[in-house]
């Protein structure tokens, strides 16, 4: 089977068409396009997808896929037939894939390689011919004269695909994990904030109804493990009543005074 040309016997082939889709990136074209110069962005159309190379900071693929001739951030000029490839589908994607390691999104640069030079490169893989000329002329002077050139040109921004590859994402134009903007956060227990420490009451129990300064413990008692201070205010007014006892028995035995009891006792006793 000719590798120029694959026919078969009725006369039909069997090749694919492939298309070059042009977009305007500056107004300037208008007037530089009929003298085979202007600003241009292009991607290839093969098998019902258009694939093209855009610039990003990362070191993954730049090589994205869009449905034909909707671009953002460019305006659609016009569409033109660079050939035909005699490749299977998965070949033609074998070809894209190979060139998405090639063309990473860091190794972008607007005069040396842009979007045009890897349309250029797939073109030729596919078909073995060029895209037209005026499409990267400004670049190619550019790259010779950039002095000459405004930086309106220079740095114009041209479309480009997502910005990062999802971890897992089964596509052959993101190869390996790809990069994510969402960072999982770990919080181990170090991080977290002291509680300030419990208080304990006499009772040896948590008392979470007052804060921890407003505690005072007395000493514990060698007998019945009670702060001193209560036995003593105990003792006290034992012999406080005691006293008053005794003070109302000697007025009630004073001459005159008859409440007394039949065996001649106080009527008041100790309590």
């Amino acid at each position: 089977m000719s590798s120029i040309s694959m026919k078969r016997k009725d006369g039909a082939n069997n090749n694919t068409p492939v298309y070059l889709n042009i977009y305007d990136l500056h107004d300037v074209n208008n007037y530089l396009y009929n003298i085979g110069l202007g600003a241009y962005h292009s991607g290839v159309e093969v098998n019902g997808s258009e694939y093209s190379f855009g610039g990003h900071e990362y070191d993954f693929s730049g090589v994205f896929e869009i449905e034909p001739r909707t671009a953002t951030g460019a305006r659609f000029r016009e569409r033109v037939q660079v050939g035909e490839t005699n490749k299977t589908r998965s070949q033609v994607q074998s070809v894209i894939d190979q060139l998405s390691e090639e063309y990473s999104g860091n190794s972008y640069h607007t005069l040396q390689r842009n979007c045009n030079c890897f349309s250029q490169e797939l073109v030729h893989r596919l078909t073995g011919n060029n895209i037209p000329n005026y499409v990267n002329r400004l670049a190619n002077f550019g790259s010779l004269f950039s002095c000459m050139l405004p930086n309106s040109l220079l740095g114009m921004k041209t479309p480009t695909g997502p910005t990062h590859a999802q971890e897992g994402i089964n596509s052959p134009l993101f190869p390996g994990k790809g990069y994510s903007l969402e960072d999982r956060v770990t919080v181990s227990a170090s991080d977290l904030p002291t509680p300030p420490p419990l208080a304990l009451s006499s009772s040896g129990e948590e008392d979470l109804s007052t804060p921890a300064t407003s505690h005072a413990l007395s000493p514990p008692s060698s007998s019945d493990n009670k702060p001193s201070l209560h036995r003593q205010d105990s003792s006290d007014l034992d012999e406080r009543r005691n006293k008053m006892l005794a003070a109302a028995n000697k007025r009630l035995r004073t001459p005159g005074n008859d409440s007394t009891d039949s065996d001649g006792g106080a009527i008041l006793g100790h309590m």
